[in-house]
């Protein structure tokens, strides 16, 4: 009976303790409305489908408590009308644990580990609830503070829906710090909603290759790239 018992609790600790790591997959869509217009009608048509591919994605976060490991799933094809974003904001692929992270992305062909602090955001917990792949969540908002291309200090709302079900403070993107794992977030013109959620153990490791800048070079970088 003594080593029935401590089978069964090692179970109940295994069962409980898998219950805070797993894999999200995430469907990312761009509501901002940019086309292209050369004036030939194919060539727009084609750049303009491939502009919607490009902003439209598929992410897979793996989580494992306060550790997670988001990075794209599938990526747009380079070709003759391909597009492709740059953008110094975005995410390649994107390790975060505690309050820190690091970024690698790949900006035509070179890589570059980009190391800094988490912008830990004040939460506001809302009592507005919905349900999103069979789990209870709980509507959440905060505001962003930044600086703009031209130097002005703007705002944005970040609205999310989170569930306690599933207890790690991850989400995707560079969103963390809830009571348990977001399933949604709108930013922005941006919207993320998850798709499919599968709970089991994770090995997460940071991407360790590139050039390792902070996020203030690595703009700068970007900035004298293209100007």
């Amino acid at each position: 009976m003594k080593y029935l018992s401590i089978i069964i609790l090692s179970l109940i600790y295994f069962q409980s303790f898998s219950q805070h790591q797993g894999e999200a997959t995430y469907l990312i869509k761009e509501t901002q409305d940019v086309k292209f217009s050369t004036g030939n009608r194919l060539l727009d048509s084609e750049l303009n489908s491939n502009l919607k591919k490009a902003y439209n994605k598929k992410f897979l976060l793996k989580f494992k408590n306060n550790e997670s490991l988001y990075k794209e799933i599938k990526k747009l094809a380079i070709g003759p009308n391909s597009v492709e974003v740059i953008s110094a904001n975005g995410v390649g692929k994107l390790y975060k644990k505690g309050l820190s992270y690091t970024n690698q992305k790949d900006i035509f062909g070179k890589i570059f580990l980009i190391k800094d602090s988490l912008v830990l955001l004040d939460w506001k917990l809302l009592k507005e609830t919905k349900e999103i792949l069979g789990y209870k969540c709980q509507k959440a908002i905060a505001i962003k503070k930044y600086t703009d291309k031209k130097g002005n200090n703007k705002k944005e709302e970040i609205v999310v829906f989170y569930t306690t079900d599933i207890k790690t403070n991850q989400g995707p993107e560079f969103l963390f710090g809830l009571p348990g794992i977001i399933l949604e977030a709108q930013i922005d013109e941006k919207i993320i909603t998850a798709e499919k959620i599968t709970l089991k153990d994770v090995t997460i490791k940071a991407p360790n290759s590139g050039k390792i800048v902070n996020n203030k070079t690595f703009k700068e970088t970007i900035k004298n790239r293209f100007n």
